[in-house]
């Protein structure tokens, strides 16, 4: 199983996007990955507080965003036309080193319906895609193949 601190020491190098089985090829900058929690507070009756009011606090669960810059291929331009707010696993690939280990999987993630078109003077044209990441069933953002 690797461990999260060999994939730094993997070296430097691009990444490929699969979102939803479609192989959306390597990003043309290195991603963008925020991640964040929710919690939910409610007020609670406490007789040993001197208001006899107290807090209480859901577990924190993690969500996130993606932004991914693609280069403009069809398949990017089909994923945008026909799946606005499809949900899949997300993964990054490393591409270099070849046979890199440390994909990185985000087993629910949702294409939102929000991308920007970056067409290039010189070069392939660029397109930024979004997507919200959230937790799975056993609470995890990510996972580390």
């Amino acid at each position: 199983m690797i461990q999260l601190h060999d994939v730094p020491s993997a070296g430097t190098g691009r990444f490929r996007a699969v979102f939803a089985g479609t192989d959306l090829g390597s990003l043309a900058a290195p991603p963008v990955i925020r991640a964040t929690y929710q919690s939910v507070k409610m007020p609670i009756s406490d007789p040993a507080s001197a208001s006899g009011l107290g807090e209480a606090e859901s577990a924190p669960r993690p969500t996130g965003t993606a932004d991914l810059r693609l280069y403009a291929t069809a398949a990017v331009w089909n994923l945008l036309s026909e799946a606005v707010w499809m949900e899949g696993e997300l993964r990054l690939i490393p591409e270099e080193p070849p046979g890199a280990r440390g994909t990185l999987k985000f087993p629910a993630a949702r294409l939102l319906p929000e991308w920007e078109f970056e067409p290039a003077a010189v070069g392939v044209h660029g397109v930024r895609i979004h997507l919200r990441l959230s937790a799975d069933s056993a609470g995890k953002l990510f996972v580390i193949a």
